[in-house]
């Protein structure tokens, strides 16, 4: 805690089980898929998730969009237990890199998305955070960095700053494949609940 005082809150016990079922449940949902995925991780924190789908999957690019204060825990992570992983910080102009860290000040703007899309978008307990003009700004990033048949991975608490329910969920053209309470509830049963949903985009 006083090396970096957000470490205790990005990697702890319910968020390595948290990620590892959601990359496990990413897998099962693309169905075979032996294609190499582009991700888009927006609030990747810990970068537990990327981590976690290197396993599972082959994953062609991942993209982490994320708070400056933030990027340095994810790369210090990466570096330490995947140090054969080629990252792009901010600033960095390196075209050849598995994972690129973007700041979230120009997070909706167009150029922050890859323009050839992504098989999986993911935001992970960050929206949660945000203001709804900032949670639908994020959600007109998505729905144009989707292509046809990708999936976005929604983890959120279901109330904080913003209500999961009243997400603009009307942007994303797509059918919802998961609905559910998240895994890592159960860690905080008695005071927040932490639902799921997975859209897989027409």
């Amino acid at each position: 805690r006083s090396w970096y005082p957000l470490l205790p809150g990005m990697v702890d016990f319910h968020d390595l089980a948290k990620n590892f079922d959601i990359a496990r449940q990413i897998v099962k949902l693309l169905n075979g898929d032996e294609r190499p995925q582009r991700v888009l991780e927006i609030g990747a924190g810990g970068c537990l998730l990327p981590l976690c789908l290197r396993k599972l999957l082959t994953i062609e690019r991942y993209d982490v969009i994320d708070l400056p204060i933030l990027i340095p825990l994810g790369a210090a992570n990466l570096s330490f237990f995947a140090p054969e992983v080629e990252l792009t910080l901010p600033g960095e102009d390196r075209d050849a890199s598995w994972l690129t860290f973007k700041p979230a000040a120009t997070a909706t703007q167009d150029s922050v998305a890859d323009p050839e899309g992504y098989d999986v978008l993911v935001n992970v307990t960050s929206f949660m955070e945000m203001t709804d003009i900032q949670v639908e700004g994020y959600f007109r990033l998505i729905a144009r960095s989707m292509r046809p048949g990708s999936l976005f991975v929604c983890v959120n608490r279901d109330v904080k700053s913003t209500r999961f329910a009243d997400y603009p969920w009307h942007l994303i053209n797509g059918e919802i494949v998961v609905d559910t309470e998240d895994l890592s509830s159960r860690f905080f049963r008695d005071t927040q609940v932490i639902l799921r949903r997975v859209i897989r985009r027409l």
